[in-house]
């Protein structure tokens, strides 16, 4: 094998028949492209061609490297002709077009100009049907909504009682009231003592309440006490179902030493429909640690 890679090597270095083909042939290839013009891409692969051979061939003898070079400055200028006659058949092509979108454009001002009056007269009554069109779906949804009260939602929070006219130490009454606009039809609440995160919340007591309808800024109460115990912090969560969304609320509840007073906080979540992968719920409203409110006792003098 090494024999034959050296008798290779020395027919392509010294073989003068060899070096006067690769130069006659790569010349009827000039000759060929001036004779039929090529493209831009044709004439750069044949410069690039001969270039190539030129650059593997070995130390050459004047003759050869003068065609060589011959050929190389044959290439380049066919190359050059090639881009010029491709950019005057673009300039041809852009004028042709030109021309095209000119009288297109002629056409669409002559059509515009007859349409105008049309239009202008039209317009108005237009949007006076639109306007009244909005004004009637604007009160659809507002009868939707007020039906179904799908844009509010409901806070459960604690409210001190009283006996004999003073606060009951460590026992609170369970209020609600409708967030938004609408009232909540058809509530019904589902209650368990823990939190929302402890992994067997679903096994839980427990306990449901059904609710009349409810309306915005009203307070009502749903007939439940709690007496959270003084110690650490009590946790309760609620789902309420309604007409309108689902959704689930943690209550906390503690005893503050150091403010001597009961405070609580609460987040809603409104939790989302999926298929497949679980959607994290979307976060509807949530307050830090609030003292818990007391009724207001009004003394007649």
């Amino acid at each position: 094998m090494q024999e034959f890679w050296r008798k290779a090597e020395y027919f392509w270095s010294k073989n003068t028949a060899l070096a006067w083909i690769l130069v006659l042939s790569v010349m009827g290839l000039a000759l060929w492209a001036g004779i039929c013009p090529q493209s831009p891409g044709v004439s750069i692969g044949l410069l690039a061609g001969a270039a190539g051979i030129m650059s593997v061939r070995p130390k050459m003898h004047p003759s050869e490297r003068f065609a060589w070079v011959a050929v190389l400055v044959t290439f380049t200028v066919l190359e050059m002709l090639a881009i010029g006659r491709a950019d005057k058949a673009a300039e041809a092509t852009r004028n042709s077009q030109n021309a095209a979108f000119n009288a297109i454009a002629e056409g669409l001002k002559t059509a515009i100009s007859q349409s105008k009056e049309q239009y202008g007269a039209t317009i108005t009554h237009v949007d006076n049907v639109l306007t009244k069109t909005q004004e009637t779906a604007d009160l659809a949804k507002d009868g939707v909504l007020e039906l179904t009260g799908a844009d509010s939602y409901m806070v459960i929070y604690p409210h001190g009682e009283l006996l004999n006219g003073k606060p009951l130490e460590g026992k609170f009454d369970l209020l609600n009231v409708a967030q938004g606009k609408h009232p909540i039809w058809d509530g019904r609440i589902f209650m368990k003592e823990g939190s929302l995160s402890d992994p067997d919340n679903l096994y839980k007591v427990t306990q449901e309440f059904d609710l009349k309808p409810i309306m915005p800024t009203s307070l009502a109460g749903f007939g439940k006490s709690i007496q959270p115990p003084k110690t650490g912090v009590t946790s309760y969560n609620f789902s309420v179902a309604s007409r309108g969304p689902l959704t689930e609320e943690e209550l906390n509840i503690q005893f503050n030493p150091k403010a001597n007073r009961w405070e609580y906080k609460y987040e809603i979540l409104e939790p989302q429909p999926f298929k497949e992968t679980p959607r994290p719920a979307v976060l509807l409203k949530k307050i830090d640690w609030t003292p818990i409110p007391y009724p207001r006792i009004v003394q007649l003098r």
